[in-house]
């Protein structure tokens, strides 16, 4: 696909989650995606990926200057989608590329939920325009009333403000429409 698809930088495929290979609840988003490309794809256009389900063109991936170190683990492909995408590369989701993934037992998932609560919000407001900052940040301030975990992410997002500022690039208003086009398709 990549080799026919020269714009396509990206190809995820479908997630089988454990023993009983059950589906990645976010392959069925992509897969439903309302999303309509300019240029003809071979499956649903996309604004994310899964990192450990995903083909990435090299090119492109170096050429974004590839995952943020800072997001470590946990999202940190929101980024590279979005930084991708700005570029003019296309994300793709392909229901018969099939990745198995088999859990980490071991696996902190309070952690894991820090870490993907911060980095959601370090990538919008490393990306979004401000009226989408103030949105997420002021939902993620609600829920830390009462959700300590949602409460430790946000400390911890405040922490890299310095940061964020001095990386932040703010992506095209023709992006930030697909992401809110996105966001009113999920129930």
């Amino acid at each position: 696909m990549l080799d026919r698809y020269h714009y396509v930088a990206v190809v995820t495929g479908q997630v089988l989650v454990g023993g009983d290979q059950h589906e990645d609840p976010t392959c069925r988003l992509m897969a439903e995606s309302p999303l309509i490309a300019d240029r003809a794809l071979p499956g649903p256009c996309v604004l994310g990926f899964l990192a450990g389900a995903s083909m990435v063109r090299r090119s492109a991936f170096l050429g974004t200057d590839g995952f943020e170190p800072k997001l470590f683990l946990g999202g940190e492909e929101a980024l590279l989608a979005l930084d991708l995408v700005e570029n003019g590369w296309e994300i793709v989701y392909m229901n018969h590329v099939i990745v198995y993934h088999y859990p980490s037992p071991g696996r902190d998932t309070r952690a894991r939920r820090l870490l993907l609560i911060r980095n959601a919000l370090w990538v919008t407001w490393l990306r979004r325009p401000v009226n989408s900052v103030m949105r997420e940040t002021m939902c993620l301030a609600r829920s830390a009333i009462h959700d300590g975990g949602a409460r430790r992410a946000l400390l911890q997002a405040f922490c890299g403000l310095l940061w964020i500022m001095q990386h932040r690039r703010c992506i095209s208003a023709r992006i930030e429409a697909l992401l809110l086009k996105l966001e009113a398709s999920i129930p």
